[in-house]
């Protein structure tokens, strides 16, 4: 993939967050600060996103808000606005913002899995299409945030998983599309591991099921510095973790049937969850034992999955890389 996108680096640009009061999307805005970008945090907790910008701002950032929900197209629009209005341009924007919810998908409600797919799926859809009128005539870089859920499964994260699965499918489709057009923007599809982020304490539980999750093995900081790398370096896919496996390690999640981050923000503006990086300088041995049982279950979930008529990893990116003249 040749940069040919006009990419800045990025002391140099504006970048746009959506999911910016928790989690990566903080974790991006904090570190992108550090680094010299101006900034432009979006989310739906209007009270903690001006606060946590106001804390940027007081450390010598460059950083406007502005409150939204990503499932509206029309919020995007004032997103986009508002850092034409503070900063003049947009360079490249991050569609961050994800929710997801524990439990049987039978247990789930059609309000509580189309609201979950407004905000994962159709709020990286919003921001790629907005982003891509602002960017087309000056160039720069969309960077959807997936998961490696997208190319696999995990019981009691059902609708999150075909949500992450959409949102594969439409940036492959849409990096195509742009650059059938020669449109002078890069489109990233960021895909991350299990990262210990507060994703999993800010979800919906459905009562009476039971959870296994995997525990993390990536810090939110590390999807951070994949996704700014993408940002000043034209990527189609950036992994953050293993391709193409599934841990097979599990560890029980605590049940919150009362809590509800689909249909309303709870973000407490942390960066880290209650996994396993969390509890790394506690106790690091204790990590390095986790590690290395799930390097035992990805190594046989690798071997298991690798089957005839399946193209290499590497080959597949290549590909992609080929495409862009």
């Amino acid at each position: 993939m040749s940069n040919s996108y006009n990419l800045k680096p990025l002391s140099e640009q504006v970048i746009v967050v959506t999911g910016a009061t928790s989690g990566i999307g903080l974790a991006t805005c904090r570190m992108a600060v550090a680094r010299g970008a101006r900034v432009v945090m979006g989310a739906r907790n209007k009270p903690l996103l001006h606060k946590l910008a106001g804390e940027l701002r007081q450390a010598g950032g460059q950083v406007a808000s502005c409150p939204l929900d990503v499932a509206s197209a029309d919020g995007m629009e004032r997103l986009a606005g508002c850092a034409i209005a503070h900063f003049g341009e947009i360079d490249s924007w991050v569609n961050n913002a994800g929710v997801t919810m524990l439990g049987r998908l039978e247990n789930g409600s059609e309000k509580d899995h189309r609201r979950l797919f407004d905000t994962n799926f159709w709020g990286v859809v919003n921001g790629s299409l907005v982003a891509l009128r602002y960017l087309r005539d000056q160039g720069g870089a969309i960077l959807n945030v997936g998961s490696l859920l997208s190319e696999g499964c995990l019981p009691m994260q059902g609708m999150c998983a075909a949500s992450k699965h959409a949102v594969k499918g439409f940036t492959d489709a849409f990096r195509e599309e742009v650059e059938d057009l020669q449109e002078p923007v890069s489109v990233s599809l960021i895909l991350p591991a299990f990262v210990d982020s507060p994703l999993l304490e800010h979800a919906k539980h459905h009562r009476h099921d039971d959870y296994f999750l995997p525990p993390a093995q990536f810090a939110p900081e590390d999807v951070a510095a994949a996704i700014l790398s993408a940002a000043s370096r034209a990527q189609p896919e950036v992994r953050v973790g293993p391709a193409r496996s599934l841990p097979a390690a599990r560890r029980k999640a605590k049940v919150h049937p009362d809590r509800d981050g689909l249909h309303q923000s709870i973000s407490n503006g942390q960066v880290r969850g209650l996994g396993l990086c969390a509890r790394t300088k506690e106790n690091p041995l204790m990590a390095l034992g986790a590690l290395a049982l799930l390097g035992v279950g990805l190594a046989f979930l690798s071997s298991s999955s690798s089957g005839a008529g399946r193209r290499p990893e590497n080959e597949r990116t290549t590909d992609h890389s080929a495409k862009r003249r």
